[in-house]
Order: C-alpha cells, then structure tokens, then sequence
C-alpha cells in the first residue's frame, strides 16, 4: 500500500516507484515490456506529473513538465542526430513559438507551431540578413522606429524579430507597455 514499490501496468509497462494509498507518487521510472527505459521523473496517482524525461523506441527524448499523463509547459525534444527543438506544450502537442538547434547548439530556425504542426519557420541565416538591415544608422531613424512602434503593434513585432530574431507574438505588447 504505501512504501517502494514495482507495479506492472495494463499496458504491459512496469513502474518503480514510491506507492502511496496504492498509486505511484514522486520519483519513479516507467520500462517497456522489453526493458529499455520508457519514462524518467516524477508522477501522481500514476500519471506523468511535473518534471520528467520520456524516451521513444526511435531514440527520440522529450525533457521537460508533464500535467496529467500528458506534455504540458517547457521541454526540449532531442533527436538521435543530437539536434533538438525547444518550446512549449499543451495537452501533448508543441504549441506556438519554438527553436531548432543543430547537433552543434547552433540555432538553425525559428518555428511556429499549432496545435502540433508547424505553420511557419523562419532560417536563422535569414534572421541575420534582418538584423543588418535593421539596425538604425542615426538617432533621426531611431525616432521614427520609435514613432512607428507607438502606433503599431506589427511594426514592433517586425522590428523585434530582425534586431533580436527571436518571433513574438503581438499579444506581448500593450498601449501600457509599447
């Protein structure tokens, strides 16, 4: 009932843990029918519940939060290359702004995703084209950025994205705060 336990699943996966009121709770790992290791963190009442590493039989690893059994807030997949992809999740699926990195930690593009699927990506090659461009020559051009920026919301996200090139949403801005 309470204390360390190894439960077998329905699924056919066996779970080491801490059992409390006969669930596992807190630190556990989660192997497959063949042994390899499946799942590597924290659980509540079974389920994948804060931090945690996910392993898939292709050799792909998911670090980061879990909510209910499922891929919720900040993680990092790494794929067998050693590249990987860094942003957020909600019910199990990548969700809104994310980087791609090379097996090298070099940062190759910036994506948006919805709903798990990518909508847009943007090659860093091309941020860096941006951010020459956009970069002011005097204080007069300066001011007129400035002025743009006060009454346009786009132009903010234009000029954030090639001077920084990181992609933002335009829900980040406010009057409060141009």
């Amino acid at each position: 009932i309470n204390g360390e336990c190894i439960v077998e699943s329905a699924f056919g996966y066996t779970i080491k843990g801490r059992c409390t009121d006969n669930t596992i709770s807190g630190a556990a790992e989660c192997y497959n029918t063949d042994g390899t290791l499946y799942y590597k963190g924290n659980m509540l009442k079974n389920k994948f519940e804060g931090n945690g590493i996910q392993y898939t039989a292709n050799k792909i690893k998911f670090e980061g939060a879990f909510k209910n059994g499922l891929r919720q807030g900040n993680g990092k997949i790494t794929y067998p290359d050693n590249s990987y992809l860094t942003g957020f999740w909600k019910e199990d699926k990548i969700e809104g702004n994310a980087q791609f990195f090379n097996a090298n930690t070099k940062q190759t593009s910036n994506r948006i995703y919805k709903n798990g699927k990518m909508e847009q990506e943007t090659k860093t090659d091309v941020l860096a084209e941006n951010n020459t461009a956009a970069k002011p020559t005097s204080t007069e051009t300066i001011k007129t950025e400035i002025k743009n920026v006060k009454k346009n919301p786009a132009t903010t996200l234009k000029i954030l994205e090639a001077k920084s090139g990181y992609m933002w949403s335009t829900n980040f801005f406010s009057e409060k705060y141009p």
